[in-house]
């Protein structure tokens, strides 16, 4: 009797299970194309303007955007209110990215992929061909869409400089886990002998005076990068 019982259950399991597919599918989900976006390999910097050449396509062909998260996105207003892209919705859908051969999406059952391109026109790092596209920044309705998704989600605690010091604010680039090796950026990321050398120079400019300096850094450690200086 045992045995027929767990035999039931599975049965209806399996039934629970295919009913779900079944409206999972035909729900409104798939009923519609997609715009997404892809990743450069950047900083934040570069994956928000990732989505945001993403969010304009979605804006201009009233596609709903899917969200991918990246680092400090959780941070923003975008990650509790944009749709968030599953690995699954490729089981109903075929990816199809965008460049010079369909430069931009067309209505059919397909999620479409904006790829990563520099605003700048002449950026010497870019292919002068590479896909690219305009964005209105100065489009009232884009602009109020796009401070509200990137407004943080919570209030931001700022770090006020004391007003009887002399403030220095030090900004020291390593590369972190983005730009590895001195070799390909040596202008870019100079030695630390270069910043402390240069604080030096603006220390003795205030001899005498109160000095209150704040590090910026992609530094992994920046309490090791402090403890240097």
């Amino acid at each position: 009797m045992m045995h027929d019982t767990r035999k039931i259950n599975s049965h209806v399991q399996e039934m629970v299970r295919w009913l779900f597919l079944s409206c999972f599918f035909c729900s409104s989900l798939f009923s519609e194309s997609f715009i997404t976006y892809g990743f450069s390999g950047g900083r934040f910097g570069d994956c928000l303007l990732a989505y945001l050449h993403a969010k304009w396509l979605s804006y201009q062909y009233d596609m709903p955007l899917l969200y991918r998260p990246f680092p400090y996105s959780s941070e923003l207003t975008l990650h509790a209110k944009e749709k968030r892209y599953q690995p699954y919705y490729l089981w109903k859908y075929p990816m199809l990215k965008l460049g010079a051969f369909r430069p931009y999406p067309t209505r059919g059952e397909c999620i479409y992929e904006c790829p990563y391109f520099s605003t700048i026109p002449d950026n010497e790092w870019e292919d002068p061909n590479a896909y690219r596209f305009f964005i209105d920044w100065k489009d009232e309705k884009f602009k109020k869409i796009v401070r509200e998704m990137i407004s943080p989600l919570k209030a931001i605690e700022l770090t006020i400089p004391p007003k009887d010091c002399i403030n220095i604010a030090l900004h020291i680039r390593e590369g972190g886990a983005f730009e590895k090796g001195l070799f390909h950026f040596p202008l870019k990321m100079p030695p630390l002998s270069f910043y402390l050398e240069a604080f030096s120079k603006v220390l003795a400019e205030f001899e005498g005076f109160p000095i209150y300096c704040y590090l910026f850094t992609d530094a992994l450690d920046p309490g090791a990068l402090a403890e240097k200086l």
